[in-house]
């Protein structure tokens, strides 16, 4: 939809985001709500075409391009960091860039030079392994690496028919409120905050946002916190959807 400019606000924001970067990232690794599996999955090809898995939309929406290199090396050392943290995975040469990827990346670096490792989320839909994964990838933060996570902090489509609509909104400013307060709150340490995470669902409104069982698009937010060491982030924009749902993008120092 951003690309589409049906989310102009949401584009302006992934648009303007590199500048707020102090370097220029070495390489980019994306954790995708769209790319689920039982054990943690990285994608290790030199180059990855792109895979387009939506449907229903304009032919031009399957037109896209973003040639932008793979990583294997950096491929290699993910696994690397894994496997010392004692968390299972493996690779995935052939397996497209999802619109979880590519969508973000077009706005975010549309001149494709960066180089880019995907990351899946796992099945168990579990806070606290999806903490664990990034805690272990801690370490790439200091080499230069971009790790981003592209979900959503709303995904629960019940809520977006007209006749639920109100309700719908209602739940996603208290659930965006107790984000916020969470992920940004300086009343809260490391550890305080890593059990708020952990024990997310029991937020307001949490369940009506991401059901039970279908809370993929979540998980992302839970790796990069995770990779940030759980420290306090700050908001780098935000925007109400054309539907006035409420969402926030977080970046973590």
């Amino acid at each position: 939809m951003p690309l589409m400019g049906e989310q102009p606000d949401l584009a302006e924001v992934l648009s303007n985001y590199a500048a707020t970067l102090p370097q220029k990232p070495s390489a980019i690794l994306i954790f995708t709500a769209h790319w689920e599996t039982h054990q943690v999955v990285v994608s290790s090809g030199a180059q990855h075409s792109l895979y387009f898995d939506y449907g229903g939309f304009p032919p031009e929406t399957y037109q896209y391009k973003y040639p932008a290199p793979g990583n294997p090396e950096l491929a290699k050392r993910v696994r690397d960091l894994l496997n010392t943290a004692g968390i299972a995975s493996e690779s995935d040469p052939k397996r497209g860039w999802d619109h979880g990827v590519f969508v973000p990346l077009m706005l975010m670096f549309p001149d494709a030079t960066i180089p880019v490792v995907q990351i899946s989320v796992l099945h168990s839909q579990s806070a606290e392994e999806h903490l664990r994964v990034g805690e272990a990838l801690q370490p790439l933060r200091g080499e230069g690496v971009l790790i981003v996570g592209s979900g959503q902090s709303v995904h629960n489509f019940y809520w977006f028919a007209k006749v639920r609509m109100d309700a719908g909104i209602a739940h996603s400013v208290n659930w965006d409120d107790w984000l916020q307060a969470t992920l940004l709150g300086e009343g809260l340490n490391e550890k305080q905050r890593r059990e708020h995470l952990a024990a997310w669902d029991t937020a307001p409104s949490a369940r009506e946002c991401h059901a039970r069982g279908l809370a993929e698009h979540l998980m992302p937010l839970f790796c990069v916190a995770g990779a940030g060491g759980l420290r306090s982030g700050r908001r780098v924009g935000s925007a109400r959807l054309p539907d006035k749902f409420a969402t926030s993008g977080f970046e973590f120092h």
